[in-house]
């Protein structure tokens, strides 16, 4: 009996507690509901966060000048490759690769005894034409045919026709009719016979001036086996003041490549490279480099450009900007400017590769921040600004690297693009704690005078 009243005991009280505990929760969850609560976790309860201290200073608009920077290979200013425009067997090279040669400098000579013949033939065809038309030298275009010797013979005969005539018609009755008519027959054959004469001479004239025209050809072949250095062909431009070419008024090439050995036989080929040899001028050489779009407005015509060449790599060379394309590729979206390298020295070659730095003349306003207000993470640069009390967060791209001052005073600050305004507040102590939309203090404005800004990038 006492065992079972035991039990009974312990399960009152059991049943009383675990009522307890479910009016407690229901009174607990009644009240959440009652203050609005949408769920059995009270968000109304959550504690604000904390404002976030930090130190802030004005986004800061600096005028650069910028440093674009670019990697290219030399060329010749001229690059002209020979070719042969007779046929023959090569019968002595003058000049090999590496030799400075001037225009009209002999390169190659061709056997010449085949256009020699062939002068001589078209020579004796030519005055043999002549002989015909009793010339001694071809006249002009402008010769009258009815000087020539055979057209005033026959002209002569007309005149003494028609005066015979003439003097029979004059005598009247008095004079026989056949004899007459004879001396009308005489006039009419004259005058046939010099309209003749002038039709000859003008189809003799015609095939003297064709057996010229092949003299002078044939001749033009013999001069062919000959091949010389020709004139440099290029336009100078006109170079400011201040440039470092020294241009020289007859410029000289250097042989690039020799393709030919003496006693090959040369052959034109229609459609293939049969160049000869390949004439450069090396002094000043040219440098062809493509530059992004954004930087057009900082390229200009005598703009001085150092460049660096591998194989001097303690030495600093100078050049100046000649040309600027007008057009901007539509796949690369760059565009291509000119420069001209002084190599009077000789000591640069083309197909050296080189870097090149230009400085622009023309300073540039850009927006800029102290490096250290910029966040990057995963390849992703960020700043955070002052917008009502709160962090807003700003993505943006990084460009130039400013430093300013000098010695215990010497800050760096980098050029920025994105949505920013001159007058923000940019933090730049405690963004370490910050994300978008985070509430801020701002503890400190940070004035900063720029002084002269030196471009380190």
């Amino acid at each position: 009996m006492k065992r079972i009243w035991k039990f009974f005991l312990w399960g009152v009280l059991l049943a009383g507690g675990i009522g307890t505990i479910i009016l407690v929760s229901k009174g607990s969850l009644g009240g959440a509901t009652q203050k609005g609560a949408t769920g059995p976790i009270a968000l109304d309860n959550r504690p604000t966060p904390a404002a976030v201290p930090v130190t802030v200073t004005a986004v800061q608009m600096q005028s650069i000048r910028r440093s674009i920077f670019a990697v290219g290979t030399l060329y010749g200013r001229e690059e002209i490759p020979i070719y042969t425009k007779v046929e023959g067997r090569v019968r002595r090279i003058y000049k090999d690769v590496g030799d400075q040669v001037k225009p009209g400098d002999l390169l190659l000579e061709l056997e010449p005894r085949d256009y020699e013949l062939a002068v001589k033939e078209a020579e004796s065809a030519f005055r043999s034409e002549l002989a015909k038309l009793k010339l001694q030298e071809l006249p002009d275009d402008g010769l009258d045919v009815a000087k020539m010797p055979m057209v005033m013979k026959t002209e002569a005969e007309v005149k003494n026709a028609q005066r015979r005539l003439e003097t029979a018609r004059s005598a009247g009755v008095a004079f026989p009719a056949e004899e007459l008519r004879q001396r009308e027959t005489e006039y009419e054959t004259a005058q046939a016979a010099y309209r003749q004469a002038v039709i000859d001479a003008e189809t003799m004239l015609a095939a003297a001036r064709y057996r010229y025209a092949i003299l002078q050809t044939a001749k033009q072949r013999l001069a062919d086996t000959k091949i010389y250095v020709p004139e440099a062909q290029t336009p100078i431009p006109k170079l400011g003041a201040k440039n470092p070419i020294h241009l020289s008024e007859k410029p000289e090439f250097v042989v690039a490549h020799r393709n030919v050995k003496p006693g090959e036989m040369l052959r034109i080929m229609p459609g293939e490279n049969n160049s000869l040899f390949t004439l450069s001028i090396n002094n000043p050489l040219k440098l062809m480099v493509q530059i992004p779009e954004r930087y057009k407005p900082a390229i200009q015509m005598d703009q001085i450009a150092q460049l660096n060449i591998e194989a001097y790599p303690e030495e600093n060379f100078f050049g100046t900007v000649v040309r600027i394309s007008p057009n901007v590729d539509k796949l690369s979206r760059t565009f291509t400017a000119e420069i001209w390298v002084d190599n009077s020295d000789r000591r640069l070659s083309p197909g050296n590769f080189c870097r090149v730095n230009l400085l622009s003349d023309t300073p540039s306003k850009v927006k800029t921040v102290p490096k250290d207000s910029v966040v990057s993470f995963a390849g992703v640069n960020k700043i955070f600004v002052v917008r009502e009390n709160r962090a807003a967060e700003v993505q943006v791209k990084i460009g130039t690297t400013l430093v300013i001052g000098e010695g215990d005073s010497r800050q760096t600050w980098v050029e920025v693009e994105g949505n920013l305004k001159a007058e923000d507040q940019v933090v730049i102590a405690g963004q370490s704690q910050l994300y978008d939309s985070a509430p801020i203090t701002v503890q400190q404005v940070k004035k900063t005078e720029i002084p002269a800004a030196k471009e380190s990038k």
